[in-house]
């Protein structure tokens, strides 16, 4: 990981909600700082990502076309899409940690670090997600699963 003087770490509990004014205020604060962020329910990881751009601009997309429904992201991304639907509208946990100028080379790096260290949800779902691929039809019996996990979690 990062050196703790070389970045700036946050949490914050939100509602995956593009509409709502935790998550908007979350994104706008972090929409152009690069570096890692976790997603956990209940001191559950569900998900560990990075983004170079922007972790606002990421959990933007993510929560945006999860919410929308996009038919393109659907199709194209099921498991991903279906994992991302079970959240939207949950009180999450959103953890960041900022990456320095320096360090955005060895995001991809940090990030396989980070999900060896969380062990999130989404990365022990590899079966599931493959399954789902070979039966796209099956993308609400994936996302009722999630769903169903997570209420009981």
């Amino acid at each position: 990981m990062l050196a703790r003087e070389e970045n700036t770490r946050g949490e914050r509990e939100v509602t995956l909600d593009p509409c709502s004014a935790g998550f908007t205020r979350l994104v706008a604060e972090l929409l152009d700082k690069p570096g890692l962020y976790w997603l956990e329910h209940h001191g559950l990881a569900l998900k560990v990502g990075q983004s170079q751009s922007g972790i606002g601009r990421r959990l933007a997309h993510h929560v945006g076309v999860a919410f929308h429904d996009i038919p393109s992201h659907r199709k194209f991304f099921p498991a991903w899409h279906c994992f991302m639907r079970a959240l939207v509208g949950r009180r999450i946990t959103v953890r960041w940690q900022e990456c320095p100028p320096a360090a955005i080379s060895r995001l991809d790096e940090l990030e396989r670090e980070a999900i060896c260290d969380a062990d999130p949800l989404w990365e022990r779902m590899k079966d599931e997600n493959e399954a789902l691929k070979a039966h796209p039809d099956r993308q609400a019996d994936f996302t009722d699963a999630v769903t169903s996990f997570l209420d009981g979690w």
